[in-house]
């Protein structure tokens, strides 16, 4: 893609900004009752916003103030395609086997409640920011001069969970094609939690060992 890309007028924010519509997108159609093509559409937000980075630094154009704009609009995305999934399990509008009511307030009313839904939601928002703070954090702790490398400095079993931004991507893309968001904020929740954790663990006793 940023092969293609690379003598178009596109610039690398237009990325970036394109790739934050199409989470919106996906969100949308999540909590819409269409979590196939939400699915598709977070795949599709994590390839391009991978291209951004790249076509600034093929045309030397990189700059502080578009990874800041990234970051940021990376965080908005996360926070779109998580509470789409969540309305999506709640039962919004179009949402097949949703109870009278519409949207969330008739899951609220229908058999088992929302509880799932939303704990899972929330644990998911919550842990999508984690693996990032931690190794920002944990970079800070360790100086300067050496930058954190997360396939490095990483347990080997942690970089199986899908605790970055492409890895969030992909359960949501194949959860949506399964028709199960539930599943997917569940799955969500428990690996950036888990992550984070053994990131500090991991990289606390990894800075003693040199201290």
């Amino acid at each position: 893609l940023t092969a293609l890309l690379a003598s178009t007028p596109v610039t690398p924010d237009m990325i970036t900004w394109a790739a934050a519509l199409l989470a919106a997108a996906g969100a949308a159609c999540f909590a819409l009752g269409l979590p196939a093509a939400g699915g598709i559409l977070a795949q599709l937000a994590s390839i391009v916003d991978g291209s951004d980075g790249e076509l600034a630094r093929l045309r030397l154009e990189a700059r502080p103030s578009g990874a800041l704009l990234d970051t940021l609009l990376d965080r908005y995305a996360d926070a779109l395609l998580i509470a789409g999934l969540t309305l999506g399990a709640l039962g919004a509008p179009g949402t097949p086997g949703a109870s009278g009511a519409p949207g969330a307030l008739g899951a609220l009313g229908g058999p088992g409640g929302a509880w799932l839904p939303l704990l899972a939601g929330f644990l998911a928002l919550a842990g999508a920011p984690l693996s990032a703070l931690v190794k920002d954090r944990l970079q800070w702790l360790a100086g300067s001069g050496r930058r954190y490398n997360p396939l490095r400095d990483d347990p080997a079993w942690l970089r199986w969970l899908p605790v970055n931004r492409d890895g969030r991507c992909l359960v949501i893309l194949l959860c949506g094609l399964a028709g199960a968001p539930v599943a997917a904020l569940l799955i969500l929740a428990l690996a950036s939690h888990v992550g984070a954790w053994a990131r500090v663990v991991h990289g606390l006793q990894r800075l003693q060992a040199r201290s």
